[in-house]
């Protein structure tokens, strides 16, 4: 059993801003791959903001047994805490330039995972490394890229904030918990997985054979030892 840390790429956020709060979560107007944030806020009008981030998961080898979020960050003016909320989503070959809203919209509709982030706090030290609780692990791309989006759970739930309510985000950390396991090479003509012991194909030969113990001739050990009426072969 091992345990891995893969740093994280954050791409960015997504935002909408509107003086109606289902505008501003229905439609992106603005995103940055700079000074990334997630959640919600109430400046003059209202303001929902998702993030997305990804990690190169094409390394890990053997059985993955847990998964965990890790990462970094600062609440900015914030004044109420919120729960942070881990969406499966796939966002692979998609750029705010292209597809800010298709994004946007991805994140909140995408799956939310059972087991998330909880509450990002007012006081969290932009030095220490936070954990979500176990994620999905069958989400886990094994051949190449995970992608995920975050989001405030009062997002999900369509609650309007009434203060500031969002998370700076500065580093993300995907802790992998995995059983190692030791596969022998196609080539040499055996099953992939566990590998097993197979002996040498001479060694093979040599256990097959028949084995004799040579014992003295019968004759020889009646000689001067066995009286002659006692010898099996009448010697």
């Amino acid at each position: 059993m091992g345990i891995t840390t893969i740093a994280g790429t954050i791409y960015g956020y997504a935002a909408g801003e509107s003086i109606t709060y289902t505008t501003a979560r229905n439609t992106s107007t603005k995103s940055s791959t700079t000074t990334v944030d997630f959640g919600q806020a109430r400046p003059l009008g209202y303001y929902v903001s998702r993030a997305y981030i990804s990690f190169d998961t094409s390394g890990i080898a053997g059985t993955i047994e847990k998964v965990r979020l890790g990462w970094k960050g600062i609440e900015d003016n914030v004044v109420i805490d919120f729960t942070g909320i881990v969406k499966k989503y796939n966002w692979a070959g998609l750029t705010f330039g292209s597809n800010r809203e298709a994004m946007y919209d991805g994140a909140l509709a995408a799956t939310s995972e059972t087991n998330n982030m909880g509450l990002m706090k007012r006081c969290s030290s932009p030095t220490t490394i936070y954990y979500s609780g176990d994620l999905d692990t069958s989400w886990i791309s094994r051949a190449g890229t995970t992608y995920y989006a975050l989001v405030s759970l009062e997002d999900v739930n369509n609650s309007a904030p009434t203060k500031n309510e969002y998370f700076i985000i500065t580093n993300v950390y995907l802790e992998v918990t995995a059983q190692d396991s030791m596969s022998s090479p196609s080539s040499n003509g055996y099953s992939s997985g566990p590998m097993m012991f197979k002996p040498p194909t001479d060694l093979l030969k040599v256990l097959k054979k028949p084995v004799f113990t040579q014992i003295a001739s019968p004759r020889k050990v009646c000689q001067g030892i066995i009286p002659r009426s006692v010898c099996a072969d009448g010697c």
